[in-house]
């Protein structure tokens, strides 16, 4: 195994089937609080096609969340590319933790923002990061290629979006 250094704007590929593929980008190789933070594209590409990175970069969002770079150093996604990620496009979700036996609510960079009120702790998930076989499974299963599991549920985008707010 090779340990691949990823930089921000990474694009890598992600095989659905035996003729089809889906994308995806590390927005942040080092964030406080994920070892990377990934952006999984929504189409389905085809795998024998020179797809654009712009194209890819610009296309709607399925799955977002923090994970390791594991599928790429053992070789399973390749990298494809490099593009600037459009950080306008990222939500910077929230999170509750625990510090000294309060419940908190943290921004995405881990500062601590507030005491955690009742009505939060239904809103904002714990601080999660999920393996690259959890991204791996669920675009597939986005396309019907697999089963879809509700431990899925909290990568999707538009969650992100309501856990930014």
């Amino acid at each position: 195994m090779k340990i691949v250094k990823l930089t921000d704007g990474d694009v890598f590929q992600i095989t659905i089937d035996e003729d089809n593929c889906a994308f995806g980008q590390v927005i942040y190789a080092n964030p406080k609080l994920f070892p990377i933070y990934i952006v999984v594209f929504q189409p389905e590409f085809k795998l024998d096609l020179d797809n654009n990175l712009e194209t890819i970069c610009s296309s709607e969002m399925a799955l977002i969340g923090g994970s390791t770079g594991a599928r790429i150093d053992h070789g399973f996604w390749k990298i494809v590319g490099n593009n600037k990620p459009d950080l306008s496009r990222i939500p910077r979700t929230l999170f509750k933790t625990n510090i000294r036996n309060k419940q908190v609510i943290v921004d995405f960079d881990g500062k601590v923002l507030r005491k955690a009120k009742t009505r939060d702790t239904k809103i904002y998930h714990n601080i999660w990061s999920v393996s690259p076989m959890a991204f791996e499974k669920s675009i597939k299963a986005i396309h019907g290629k697999d089963d879809w599991l509700p431990a899925f549920d909290k990568m999707l985008y538009e969650n992100a979006i309501r856990q930014s707010t």
